[in-house]
């Protein structure tokens, strides 16, 4: 492992995942991680980076070697799922000089029921006090926040994170109730760990039958699924159906600047 951590010290360009997101003016080594940097860092990511599955549908398997992951996503200018967008997430935080915990979650189901363990992995900051900070979750968390039960107020909905026992809930608030949205472990855990439930997870229908790929603006998510286009703003969601997939990929050279890149890297891929 040590070998690999050297390599990929050498390989790893902050600056260069910087300005894949879209941020230029932020010197690694010279910027305090702070909260504000980290909020900014957060937007920027959900924006640039969409929540995707392309790969699955098209039977390449998933890789979690971070040179593997860093090429996906920054060089080819690719989205993925929950191991892949906060584990190089997670990377690139702490080579701006955060303190970053990656953690098991498991999510919560239609029935109320949760998924299985490690299904989920997501980020945990600490500054003043333990953050978290999400950026591989479908539905996402448009706010870093603390995990003292304090509301977070957006335009996208309210949302805190909860503690209950050894575990904390991350909940959003609907008709003037909390409903969780996953739980997570708080013990810190390795990338490589989830090595396995993500070769599992590629298997199952949710994330191998149908092509989606999801971006989240501050004030806005687009969802393309491959027969629904579903824009959401506020409480207002609008939803276009797609007939084909020729339009679903026209959809993705045109709807927004994360797709189109998508789109790019995978036609020079041919």
């Amino acid at each position: 492992m040590a070998n690999v951590s050297l390599r990929m010290a050498q390989l790893f360009d902050a600056t260069q995942y910087l300005a894949r997101i879209g941020i230029y003016d932020v010197v690694p080594g010279r910027e305090l991680p702070d909260l504000a940097l980290l909020q900014r860092l957060l937007d920027a990511h959900l924006w640039s980076v969409p929540f995707e599955n392309i790969d699955i549908m098209r039977r390449k398997p998933l890789s979690l070697n971070e040179d593997d992951l860093y090429s996906k996503i920054v060089i080819h200018n690719r989205g993925g799922f929950c191991y892949e967008l906060n584990g190089l997430f997670a990377m690139l935080l702490r080579a701006l000089g955060y303190k970053v915990d990656t953690l098991s979650g498991r999510v919560r189901r239609g029935d109320g029921s949760y998924g299985t363990p490690d299904e989920h992995l997501t980020t945990v900051v600490h500054l003043d006090q333990p953050y978290l900070a999400e950026v591989g979750f479908a539905k996402s968390f448009p706010r870093v926040m603390s995990l003292d039960g304090t509301p977070y107020v957006h335009p996208k909905g309210t949302y805190r994170v909860r503690r209950d026992g050894e575990e904390y809930f991350v909940e959003a608030e609907r008709k003037g109730e909390w409903v969780p949205e996953f739980r997570f472990d708080p013990t810190p855990r390795q990338l490589h760990e989830f090595n396995e439930i993500c070769a599992y997870i590629e298997g199952i229908p949710s994330f191998n039958s149908k092509y989606f790929c999801i971006v989240g603006k501050p004030e806005e998510t687009i969802e393309l699924k491959e027969h629904e286009l579903i824009r959401r703003s506020g409480t207002e969601v609008s939803r276009t159906a797609v007939h084909s997939m020729e339009e679903f990929w026209g959809y993705m050279h045109e709807l927004c600047e994360p797709f189109r890149r998508i789109a790019e890297s995978l036609e020079a891929e041919g």
